[in-house]
């Protein structure tokens, strides 16, 4: 697995989430003061979903928010993680 870590401009990290992502499809960034630790899941069918985890140290204690992006199931691990990704980042943005 990778870390990477990127200005909080969306645009600049999705487009270079195709070089950070781990052969299991599971990939971590960092966006603003949170580390985003996105995993693409196996459905099935074969298909994909996917899950964020989204934590940061706040003080001396560490603030975790569990996302599951409501998704229509995607063929490639890639694009499960992408979805993944921009979930989280929306939801930093919006409430971190």
């Amino acid at each position: 697995m990778r870390v990477a870590a990127y200005a909080r401009s969306p645009g600049s990290t999705l487009q270079r989430l195709s070089k950070e992502v781990g052969l299991d499809g599971e990939c971590k960034f960092t966006h603003g003061d949170y580390m985003i630790d996105c995993s693409p899941i196996t459905l099935a069918d074969g298909r994909f979903s996917v899950y964020a985890v989204m934590h940061r140290a706040v003080d001396s204690a560490v603030v975790e928010v569990r996302l599951t992006p409501v998704m229509e199931p995607v063929e490639e691990r890639l694009a499960a993680a992408r979805v993944g990704l921009t979930a989280a980042m929306e939801w930093i943005d919006n409430n971190g």
